[in-house]
C-alpha cells in the first residue's frame, strides 16, 4: 500500500532555516570531510581549514545517511521530512527511520554547505567529479516526493577577513560560485562574498543584502565570470544585477580582469592573475552591458572591458 503520510503538502515547502541548519548541520558532522579531500582542497582551491570546516562535507551515503544523522542525537524521523534531499518511500507503508529515503547522486566529489547570513546551513550542493557532458553542481532536493523539498536554490554567504572587526561600513562582493567566494573572501578586503548557483539566479541579492548590511552603510563589489562577453543571456543577467546593486547603494564598482589569466576569480588567483585586476565604478559598466547586451562582442562594451586594463 502507497504511504499517503505527508502528502497533504502538496507544494513541498520546506522546513524554516532552523530546522534546516539543525538537520544540514547533522549531515556535516556524519560525513565530515577526510583528511585527503581536506589536502586537496587547500591544494588546489587554496581553502583555510576554517573554510573547509564550515563549508565542505564528505559525500553522502544514501544507504548510511538516514541512520547516521538520528544517531547523532536531537532528531526524529519526521524532523527530517520536508528537509531538502529527505523524502518519504511511497512503496513503505511506514511512516519510520526505515521508510525515510535521501536523494543523492552519484559520482560525487564533495559536498557544499551553504550558509546564510547569520551562519545557518540552509541547503547542500553536490559538487561531481568532472565529465563531458554532466553539470558540476547540483542541488540536494526531494521536490514533488513525499515529505520532500525543494532547495529554492538560495544565496549563500562566506565571511570575509574583514568581517570580525569593528568597522562603521561594509564590504560585500558578490559572484557565481562557493569556489570563487571562498577565495574572494581569503583575498580581498571584504567583510562576506555572496555567491549565488548562477548569475541568472540572483532574485535574493537585494533582500540577502540589506540584511547583511543591518542598518550600516555598505559598498558592493561584482566579480564576474570573464566570459560573459560570450553569452547574451549572461551579459543581460550581469547588467540586471549591476542595476539592482545600484539601487541599493551608490558605492558599486565591478572587478574585472584580463580572461588569459581564467574566467573565474579563483582560476585567475592560481594563475598568479590578481595584479592584472582593476577595479571600476560599476556605472558604465552596467550601461554598456545594457547598450550592447543585444550586440554580442560589441565595440563599446569590449572597450570598457580593455579600459578596465590600461
Amino acid at each position: 500500500m502507497k504511504n499517503q503520510f505527508y502528502i497533504r503538502n502538496s507544494t513541498n515547502q520546506k522546513v524554516p532555516d532552523d530546522h534546516l541548519h539543525l538537520v544540514n548541520s547533522k549531515i556535516l558532522q556524519a560525513f565530515p570531510p577526510s583528511d585527503s579531500l581536506r589536502q586537496r582542497l587547500k591544494d588546489t582551491r587554496g581553502l583555510t581549514d576554517n573554510q573547509i570546516d564550515m563549508f565542505i562535507a564528505n559525500p553522502i551515503d544514501r544507504a548510511s545517511v538516514v541512520g547516521k544523522v538520528l544517531s547523532t542525537g536531537g532528531v526524529q524521523p519526521d524532523d527530517l521530512l520536508y528537509v531538502p534531499g529527505f523524502y518519504l518511500d511511497e512503496e513503505s507503508g511506514g511512516t519510520g527511520e526505515d521508510a525515510i529515503k535521501f536523494k543523492t547522486y552519484l559520482n560525487t566529489d564533495c559536498v557544499i554547505a551553504v550558509r546564510n547570513e547569520t551562519g545557518k546551513v540552509v541547503a547542500l550542493q553536490a559538487r561531481l567529479k568532472a565529465t563531458d557532458s554532466s553539470p558540476r553542481y547540483l542541488w540536494y532536493s526531494s521536490k514533488g516526493r513525499p515529505g520532500g523539498a525543494t532547495s529554492g536554490a538560495p544565496m549563500g554567504v562566506v565571511p570575509g577577513k574583514r568581517c570580525r572587526m569593528a568597522r562603521q561600513d561594509l564590504r560585500i562582493a558578490v559572484c557565481e560560485g562557493f569556489f570563487k567566494a571562498a577565495a574572494i573572501a581569503r583575498t580581498l578586503d571584504v567583510d562576506y562574498a555572496v555567491f549565488s548557483s548562477g548569475i541568472q539566479n540572483t532574485s535574493p541579492f537585494s533582500k540577502l543584502v540589506r540584511r547583511l548590511a543591518r542598518r550600516k552603510p555598505f559598498s558592493l563589489l561584482i566579480v564576474p565570470d570573464m566570459d560573459f562577453l560570450t553569452n547574451r543571456e549572461v551579459m543581460k543577467a550581469y547588467a540586471k544585477l549591476t542595476g539592482g546593486a545600484m539601487q541599493l547603494t551608490k558605492d558599486v564598482s565591478v572587478l574585472a580582469w584580463p580572461v588569459r589569466f581564467g574566467k573565474g576569480f579563483d582560476d585567475m588567483l592560481a594563475a598568479g592573475g590578481l595584479a592584472h585586476c582593476r577595479m571600476r565604478p560599476a556605472a558604465k559598466f552596467r550601461d554598456a552591458l545594457y547598450n550592447e547586451a543585444t550586440r554580442l562582442g560589441s565595440p563599446t562594451l569590449m572597450d570598457y572591458i580593455e579600459n578596465c586594463f590600461y
